[in-house]
């Protein structure tokens, strides 16, 4: 029945557009449309009629266009699709798609409207798509071929008819046709040309051929440059401003030209003595750099370009990433603002473009305008100041929210993280007071908060400044990270709490309670907290209290908070509505993949992004190796016992890199726990060797820093281990930690006399 219908379809699209083709289409059509159409050979399609002019296509290319539109109209979209591919294998030509055009035109169709019929039929849409692209790439290379241009430039001079088309050839030529355009206008043979020129670059369509023009405002032909001004004013983009009235301010320009550049502003509204160069100039740049700007690239193709002007050559141009054409355009006019005097801070505006370039540049692409600006360079260069202003702007700009991709951060994160990392380079004590790295450390993307910390951390501060309490309980965070998201859960009864807890298990770890005392306790069971999730018949005020704590918590504060509502009429569900910082959700611990489904909406929301696996350990290590630094510097502020029970709980972390960093910086701790935890790990039997040396290592350390504090029991096993142990290595480092005691002759006879083999009386062994 479908085939039926299909072949009608063809038949009563034929006979409203193809009177030569009806004979043929109406042979394909059945005889009894109630009755099933019987198989046949496809209709043989009609001799292909001349060429549509003489020496313009092959007689292969025609039939080539004759049978597509045949197979077509009579509803067999097989061998349509295999004529259209062959048109496709085609070399390019503009010949091809002339008589493709004249073809379909005949038969009383616009070829375009006829392909976009194509898309229709399923054995013709990927085909369609390719030969869609195919003549497109022809149309817009033919167009753009300089001899193209030149003739539709000729055109401009001819009657109405000659000057519509050159004018048509122009707009869709579109930036490339500028460049001729301007040459055509600096001849002076061409004279009787110049004002259609002009004419026709006052009606030149789209952004894109705005940049060249203002590219050309370098020139150093006054009166060539009056006659662009106008122009410029005329296309009516506010982007053309800065650099017109930088022309009025500057000192070498003739006074004619000045007065013609004033006059072309003041027809628009603008007083050249109300305004600063420098200043809009700053505001252009912030445009570009918000990606706000009307100048962009041409969408039709691959590269956009970036213009210059040579006095010798015109205008010239050079390849860029259309991803990044924005950023190129905002460090531009940010060094123009700096030229021109601006009073806004175009340095750090400069480096924020800089940054953002690198942050959103594909990756292998080069030689392209600044892509020799080494954003860390230059961010540690110009140093402490203006990199501050590009935490802060990026921070200001970014939430950690993505309406993208819930698992990439979003490009102003990602710059930040940038930013911050270079500052970790530079910061110290004469540039930490007023740091946005305190700020950094409640930024909503976890990452950024670490990094803060880690470069607050590294500069090793001695004298206390506001929230160096987060420092170090970030540090811990980092230090315990899994890549295994954590999970508060607050209900009303202890078995609620165990409930969700399985019905969350494979995919997050989570501890709870049933009052907001004991959630606050149990968190600390876990490495971090990504989400809260609350039973909605828990008590009010609890809930209340306990909200209150994670907001003023640096492990808390941007977890998601997700309550699990009875319905759509509960009060939590309205309240969600309207605060970015909580979700409501009707899932329930029944359809465990919708309540894990809620919480990562939640998170999405909260601005938290995934940490995998490797970027926890990248942390993690990281964490340990400032804290070892923090331990042996006992000058400094932060308290790393702080989160001493982390710190002893990652000496058993199965990360075996994460557990030696971790016994490193115990081993600099001074406590009683921390010699006691060093050396349960290292006599235990289930301790890898690799992982002992370093234990009893640390613990060697720890004695020697601050004494013995173990207790007889633990001195007894460990006076067994270091004459058990069989690893040689791990013997002697069992040894070290048993030796740095310094224990009395009575506690050291042992050693000596219980000896494994030894016998006063027999011989020494050989």
């Amino acid at each position: 029945m479908k085939c039926l219908q299909q072949k009608l379809s063809g038949l009563a699209l034929a006979v409203s557009i193809v009177g030569s083709f009806a004979s043929n289409v109406v042979a394909q059509a059945p005889a009894d449309p109630a009755a099933p159409a019987a198989p046949a050979a496809p209709a043989a399609p009609a001799a292909a009629p001349a060429a549509p002019s003489a020496g313009t296509a092959d007689a292969d290319l025609v039939q080539n266009v004759e049978n597509l539109l045949h197979y077509y109209l009579i509803g067999n979209y097989t061998l349509a699709a295999t004529e259209a591919t062959n048109l496709v294998a085609r070399p390019d030509d503009i010949v091809l798609v002339r008589t493709a055009e004249r073809m379909a035109q005949d038969r009383g169709i616009p070829l375009d409207t006829l392909l976009a019929k194509f898309r229709d039929q399923a054995e013709l849409k990927d085909v369609t798509a390719q030969l869609v692209d195919k003549l497109n790439k022809i149309r817009m290379a033919h167009v753009r071929d300089p001899q193209v241009i030149a003739q539709n430039i000729d055109k401009l001079s001819g009657n109405q008819r000659e000057r519509d088309n050159g004018l048509l050839g122009l707009q869709q030529a579109g930036e490339i046709a500028v460049p001729l355009m301007l040459d055509r206008l600096r001849d002076n043979a061409k004279a009787n040309q110049h004002a259609t020129i002009l004419n026709a670059m006052a009606n030149l369509r789209g952004g894109g051929v705005v940049a060249p023009l203002i590219a050309a405002t370098d020139m150093k032909d006054p009166g060539l440059l009056a006659k662009i001004a106008d122009v410029l004013m005329e296309l009516q983009y506010n982007e053309v401003i800065p650099y017109l009235v930088a022309k009025v301010e500057d000192p070498n320009s003739p006074a004619a030209l000045k007065a013609s550049i004033s006059a072309a502003l003041a027809r628009k509204g603008i007083n050249v003595k109300t305004v600063r160069a420098g200043d809009l100039f700053y505001e252009l740049a912030e445009k570009y750099y918000y990606n706000l700007a009307a100048i962009r690239p041409d969408p039709r193709e691959p590269k956009a370009r970036v213009w210059f002007w040579d006095d010798a050559g015109g205008l010239v141009h050079r390849d860029a990433p259309p991803a990044i054409f924005a950023d190129i355009m905002a460090i531009r006019t940010a060094e123009l603002a700096m030229k021109h005097g601006s009073t806004g801070d175009a340095v750090s505006l400069w480096l924020a473009a800089n940054n953002k370039r690198e942050v959103e540049a594909p990756q292998g692409e080069v030689g392209y305008p600044y892509a020799d600006l080494t954003a860390h360079y230059w961010n540690v260069r110009i140093g402490a100041q203006h990199l501050n202003a590009v935490i802060r702007r990026s921070m200001n700009d970014g939430d950690g929210h993505t309406s993208i991709d819930p698992t990439q951060r979003s490009v102003h994160t990602l710059i930040t993280l940038k930013a911050i990392k270079s500052m970790a380079e530079i910061t110290g004590q004469s540039n930490m007071a007023g740091t946005q790295l305190i700020d950094a450390m409640r930024y909503p993307d976890r990452t950024v908060r670490y990094e803060a910390a880690l470069a607050l951390a590294a500069g090793l501060p001695q004298r206390p400044f506001p929230g160096q309490e987060r420092v170090i309980v970030l540090l811990g965070e980092a230090l315990a990270q899994t890549g295994t998201p954590g999970v508060l859960v607050f209900a009303n009864q202890p078995t609620d709490v165990q409930k969700i807890g399985t019905a969350l298990k494979d995919k997050f770890r989570t501890a709870g309670g049933t009052n907001a005392a004991q959630v606050i306790a149990e968190s600390a069971t876990l490495p971090s907290i990504d989400a809260i999730l609350v039973a909605e018949d828990v008590n009010p005020d609890e809930l209340r209290k306990l909200f209150a704590i994670a907001s003023d918590s640096a492990r808390l504060d941007h977890s998601a908070k997700v309550v699990m509502v009875a319905g759509k009429g509960s009060p939590w569900f309205r309240a969600a509505l309207s605060d970015q910082r909580l979700s409501a959700t009707t899932a329930t611990t029944d359809a465990p993949d919708l309540l894990v489904e809620a919480i990562n909406a939640g998170k999405k929301r909260a601005g938290g992004v995934p940490v995998d696996d490797a970027t926890a350990m990248e942390y993690a290590v990281r964490s340990a190796a400032v804290m070892n630094k923090l331990a042996i510097s006992r000058g400094q502020v932060l308290d790393i016992l702080a989160i001493e029970p982390t710190l002893l709980s990652s000496l058993g972390d199965s990360r075996v890199e994460l557990a030696k960093a971790a016994a490193q910086v115990v081993g600099l701790l001074d406590s009683s726990k921390a010699q006691s935890a060093l050396c349960d790990k290292a006599i235990d039997e289930k301790t890898a060797d690799d992982v002992k040396i370093p234990m009893y290592k640390a613990l060697a350390a720890n004695v020697k820093f601050f004494g013995g504090r173990l207790d007889e029991t633990r001195i007894d096993t460990l006076r067994k281990s270091a004459s058990n142990e069989k690893t040689p290595d791990v013997k002697s480092a069992a040894a070290e930690a048993l030796g740095a005691l310094n224990m009395t002759t009575e506690q050291v006879k042992p050693l000596i006399l219980d000896r494994p083999g030894f016998n006063p009386v027999a011989a020494p062994a050989q």
